[in-house]
């Protein structure tokens, strides 16, 4: 699942109303980095940012703020991919190489084409033979990644239940 147009923009929204922390936030950072609470100090530091009802105010300048500004819609994307744990954005109908496929779906490209070899995935193929270049729709990968799901075990007197029948 990718970040839709609406959810970067509210998420660069929240974030340029946050810039000025942010900014802090990366000077302490590259502090904390060379203190004995190193990564501890950091989450802390990056909750207080989060959850500041009065966000920390930095100066910045014109340049440096507009700097920031063209950032924010790519931090955004990258974050909202970060927190779901998805590959890198997608155009919906384009066709995906062998490395753009295996991207997406978090594998090597050398596991992808096992896949391929054992008819998992669906593919197009142009050409003939091993030289042919094969192509992968987004929407077939989402059916590959679907398939491959697991669905957890019945513990408890969910499994009694489920035993009785």
């Amino acid at each position: 699942m990718h970040a839709s147009k609406s959810e970067i923009e509210t998420l660069n929204k929240w974030l340029e109303s946050k810039l000025g922390g942010l900014v802090a936030h990366g000077e302490k950072v590259r502090d904390l980095l060379q203190s004995p609470t190193g990564a501890a100090g950091i989450i802390a530091s990056a909750a207080d940012l989060v959850t500041a009802e009065n966000p920390v105010k930095q100066e910045l300048s014109p340049q440096q703020m507009e700097t920031w500004k063209r950032l924010l819609p790519l931090l955004s994307e990258h974050g909202l991919m970060a927190v779901r744990g998805s590959g890198p954005p997608v155009e919906p109908d384009r066709p995906l190489t062998k490395a753009e496929a295996a991207e997406y779906l978090g594998v090597s490209v050398s596991k992808l084409e096992r896949c391929m070899a054992k008819r998992q995935i669906e593919y197009e193929k142009y050409g003939a033979g091993q030289t042919a270049m094969v192509r992968f729709r987004q929407a077939e990968l989402d059916k590959y990644r679907e398939k491959r799901k697991v669905t957890p075990r019945k513990t408890g007197p969910e499994r009694l239940m489920d035993a009785g029948r």
